[in-house]
């Protein structure tokens, strides 16, 4: 049997992080940044370095995707995950995360990468090309934005 060594990794990744962002000063000082990063600044929150701090751990996260990326494809190549970044917005977006900052979860975020898994997997079974899955995937894009725009009009 072989052992889901990704997906593991994953999902500890997962805990860890729905862990920090529900239970620390940190993740509630992000959430308020992204929410309203002048209201933060006046609470006195050091936004310059929580940013910082963001962007290192996103690259770092980027650096273990890559690492399992290229154990799974074999191969180191420069071009392996172009356009990622569409699916990952379309993914969290789907899940409830607000472009405009400040609302949205990581459980939430993390269903959405599920479900935009189980579509994408699903179009691969039916053999729809590429470009049609992106299609798709913008189309997803698009409605969840749509929602987005009318929940954040009807508060």
């Amino acid at each position: 049997m072989k052992f889901p060594l990704k997906e593991i990794i994953a999902f500890l990744i997962l805990a860890v992080f729905l862990f920090v962002m529900r239970n620390t000063s940190y993740g509630r000082k992000l959430y308020a940044i992204g929410g309203n990063a002048e209201v933060a600044r006046l609470a006195g929150y050091n936004i310059k370095l929580i940013k910082l701090s963001a962007f290192v751990i996103c690259s770092v996260l980027s650096s273990i995707s890559a690492i399992l990326l290229a154990s799974r494809i074999g191969s180191a190549n420069h071009i392996a995950g172009d356009l990622f970044e569409f699916q990952v917005v379309a993914a969290v977006v789907l899940g409830g995360v607000s472009l405009a900052g400040g609302i949205g979860t990581l459980a939430g975020a993390a269903l959405g990468v599920m479900i935009l898994a189980i579509v994408s997997n699903g179009l691969g079974m039916l053999n729809v090309e590429s470009q049609w899955q992106m299609v798709v995937n913008g189309i997803i894009i698009i409605i969840a934005v749509g929602f987005d725009e009318l929940k954040r009009k009807k508060s």
